[in-house]
């Protein structure tokens, strides 16, 4: 007796072996372990390791049903974030980095505050966070017109830096062209005010530069 299942499909993505083969063939793609393929080795080099492939199959299950049915791919990221959640230590980058500065701190004096390795799990070590006078947010953390909702910096509110101070930006400077170029804010060392917004940083004295070519 023979016992077909039917193909676990991801959205976004090319399941097809015919297809995949295609764009092997005729040099599309350089192998089977591109790491935009789907394959097991695809998605080894992607960065999903053993174990996340294997949570991510047992939670879909298998079907025998004949329906074209498609799984999302953001419950393959959450099997991803749930084993590093466990693993990988935390720390914060900033991507799309906004210069900040503060109008009422010390210019060379810099702080440092402790940050869980683990939120959540105190018991897996500490780091060392550290803020100056200059810093850099991401620049999806500002906005010029905000609303209620928006939670991020905006002119005269106030948030909260994550494991430090509370700040309110009192000012923007823009290019000719109406293109922010930096927030100036002031801290509240007492946080004092209740915020909702909590937003991450890195300081502009002790941080790390990585600059890296996207190769097609």
């Amino acid at each position: 007796m023979v016992w077909e299942y039917s193909r676990l499909n991801i959205t976004h993505n090319v399941m097809s072996k015919r297809k995949l083969k295609y764009l092997v063939t005729h040099k599309y793609v350089r192998d089977w372990d591109d790491p935009r393929f789907p394959t097991v080795n695809g998605l080894r080099r992607r960065g999903f390791s053993a174990s996340v492939i294997s949570e991510f199959c047992t939670r879909v299950g298998v079907s025998r049903s004949s329906l074209v049915s498609f799984t999302s791919y953001s419950l393959l990221e959450a099997c991803a974030r749930d084993e590093l959640n466990e693993v990988a230590p935390r720390g914060m980058a900033v991507l799309d980095p906004l210069k900040v500065t503060i109008s009422n701190w010390p210019e060379g004096t810099v702080e440092e505050f402790d940050a869980p390795n683990f939120p959540g799990d105190a018991s897996k070590g500490t780091h060392k966070v550290s803020l100056s006078n200059v810093f850099y947010i991401d620049s999806s953390d500002y906005r010029k017109n905000a609303d209620k909702n928006f939670y991020g910096l905006s002119l005269g509110k106030t948030v909260h830096l994550k494991y430090a101070y509370n700040v309110t930006c009192d000012k923007v400077v823009e290019d000719e062209k109406g293109q922010v170029l930096e927030l100036i804010v002031t801290v509240d060392k007492t946080n004092a005010a209740k915020v909702k917004g909590n937003i991450h940083f890195v300081s502009g004295k002790v941080s790390l530069s990585i600059y890296w070519t996207l190769i097609s």
